[in-house]
């Protein structure tokens, strides 16, 4: 009984010592599986990642040209003026200066636009800082009106206590463009306004753009962000696409609704700033 006893146990201490050795090598090429797969998922998602940044910037290259509209624009009327009043011999050396730097702030806006696309292609992620928010859309208005002319009138109302952080060139191109499209809405009018107003709601900041243009279909506020669909007959169908890009790689969003009147509310939703006294708190 006692050889059968330890025959017993020699026997269980292999089967045991067996039975180990084999879940450890299942359990090997288990993790090993695992880690290939999971290699596997990365390598697919880094893939994913670049063609979406790829789509990104392919359609911000579309684009460019026309953003760079703004600036170019802006530098050629700067110039004529100053070729026109020279050839009439009423060029006041104050206008010179003042011109010259308003040519040398559209230029370096014409640069980091190009900056901006290339940054795209290797990594998308906005350079968000903290900004007075009422200060941006001044600033936006004043550059806005600039170029396009002092006909176009703005009803503003926001507080003044609000901070977002953005990107402040990003969030420049995506009013200047929702500025454009009331424009073009209310080119008919007689006084053509664009009024913005500017709430809060919950860590957000919601900047609501319309105008005094001609009602719109429910149709059109379904299909507005569309790419290649532009109500316009020059127009490329990307501004607001591109726009709603731009606000969600800031932590925004950007959507589109009808009113009561029926007509288009572009609502803007920007990331506000965390209170100083918080930001010292967790540190």
């Amino acid at each position: 009984a006692f050889v059968i006893f330890l025959f017993l146990l020699f026997a269980h201490t292999i089967y045991v010592s067996w039975l180990i050795r084999k879940r450890t090598a299942q359990l090997t090429a288990s993790m090993q599986r695992a880690q290939k797969l999971q290699h596997l998922v990365n390598s697919e998602q880094e893939k994913i990642s670049a063609m979406e940044r790829a789509g990104i910037v392919g359609q911000l290259s579309s684009m460019i040209a026309h953003e760079l509209q703004q600036p170019i624009n802006a530098i050629t009327n700067f110039s004529r003026g100053l070729r026109i009043r020279n050839e009439r011999g009423s060029l006041d050396p104050e206008v010179l200066q003042e011109t010259l730097q308003r040519i040398t702030h559209q230029s370096e806006t014409a640069a980091q636009i190009v900056n901006k696309v290339r940054a795209y292609a290797k990594q998308h992620s906005a350079e968000k800082v903290r900004v007075n928010l009422l200060a941006l859309l001044k600033k936006s208005i004043q550059k806005f009106k600039q170029i396009k002319g002092s006909r176009l009138s703005f009803d503003l109302n926001c507080p003044e206590t609000i901070e977002v952080e953005v990107d402040p060139l990003e969030s420049d191109l995506v009013l200047y463009n929702l500025f454009k499209n009331s424009l073009e809405a209310c080119k008919n009018e007689a006084e053509p306004l664009i009024i913005i107003s500017v709430e809060q709601s919950e860590q957000k900041a919601v900047i609501k753009i319309q105008d005094n243009g001609p009602e719109i279909s429910e149709d059109l506020v379904n299909s507005i962000f569309i790419p290649k669909v532009s109500q316009k007959t020059d127009g490329l169908g990307l501004g607001l696409s591109i726009c709603k890009a731009l606000a969600e790689s800031q932590g925004g969003s950007l959507t589109a609704i009808r009113n009561e009147q029926g007509h288009l509310v572009m609502k803007l939703c920007l990331p506000m700033a965390v209170p100083a006294k918080d930001i010292r708190k967790n540190q």
